[in-house]
């Protein structure tokens, strides 16, 4: 898929990539169309910039690594899970296998612990690979990655300080960051329109055109940038996505790949999208905004503040 991808980046002209490109010529101004949905918007866009476009390889780059990463954490559960009553086997597969050694040299025979390990690094890779797969639209010095991110985790940081000051945060207390656009959900999409381009059904202009109204309508781009990320109390934050998911408004986005798998063309995922995006997208990034505001407000009617 992502060398079909690698093609469409470059009937944009591979002499445009070169070492000393300017990466970031003038863009002229243009009147954003978005009466039509993406499909109107995507025509009033100019062509994909060089920068654009390397953002794009890089993130398939990306993602083949986190693909690798996914698969093989989980064939090591499926060897542990097999192997884990037969300790000299285990160690047998192990030997060849650094990933699964370090959990057994770390952990020995606790067995549980093991398999909370590696379970845990499936859904650290998931994770992962779900805010590479939404985030098609490429990152600023105003915009910059934030999750996971050194100068995203000192802007925590910060926050969680004004906090603690101000008597708002326990002072073992922390924020986690919560992707205001459901970065599964979105990557589901980001995903689909990757396959439409390697059948070649669409090109990189559909995956920025998605990115650009999800942005235009929102305020955000999918993604990990910092315009897409909100510090939450942990509680607050569960409490969030238990009623998120109650509500049937957020799933999961192999729930969502499901969904998707039928389409067969750009002109119908741009149609869902432009649902998703005005519908659960805006609904769920306008309440998280609000959420712990609403929180505060409601413990004070009930008198527990």
């Amino acid at each position: 898929m992502i060398g079909a991808l690698g093609k469409a980046v470059t009937k944009y002209g591979d002499e445009a990539l070169e070492l000393g490109a300017d990466l970031s010529r003038a863009v002229p101004e243009q009147t954003l169309d978005l009466s039509g949905g993406v499909a109107r918007l995507k025509d009033s866009l100019p062509s994909p910039t060089v920068s654009e476009l390397q953002h794009i390889r890089k993130r398939g780059a990306q993602l083949q690594n986190l693909d690798s990463r996914l698969m093989r954490n989980k064939e090591n559960l499926e060897i542990f899970d097999e192997l884990k009553g037969d300790p000299k086997n285990l160690m047998r597969a192990a030997e060849d296998n650094p990933d699964l050694m370090d959990l057994i040299e770390r952990y020995g025979d606790d067995n549980k612990k093991i398999r909370s390990r590696l379970v845990n690094r499936i859904e650290e890779a998931d994770a992962a690979q779900s805010s590479q797969m939404a985030g098609v639209t490429e990152y600023t010095d105003e915009n910059y990655r934030a999750f996971g991110t050194t100068r995203g985790k000192e802007a925590k940081r910060a926050e969680e300080a004004k906090l603690k000051q101000a008597g708002k945060l326990d002072i073992k207390g922390y924020l986690e960051q919560h992707h205001l656009l459901s970065k599964g959900v979105t990557g589901a999409f980001m995903d689909k329109m990757d396959k439409l381009i390697a059948q070649g059904k669409g090109g990189v202009e559909d995956l920025l055109a998605m990115g650009k109204y999800a942005e235009q309508q929102t305020g955000t781009a999918p993604g990990d940038r910092v315009s897409d990320i909100l510090n939450m109390r942990k509680e607050p934050h569960n409490r969030f996505h238990t009623a998120m998911e109650g509500q049937g408004v957020e799933e999961s986005k192999k729930a969502w790949q499901k969904k998707l798998e039928s389409i067969d063309s750009t002109e119908e995922l741009f149609d869902e999208w432009e649902k998703w995006v005005n519908g659960d997208g805006k609904y769920t990034k306008e309440t998280a905004e609000i959420w712990e505001n609403m929180e505060e407000l409601v413990d004070q009617i009930q008198g527990k503040v």
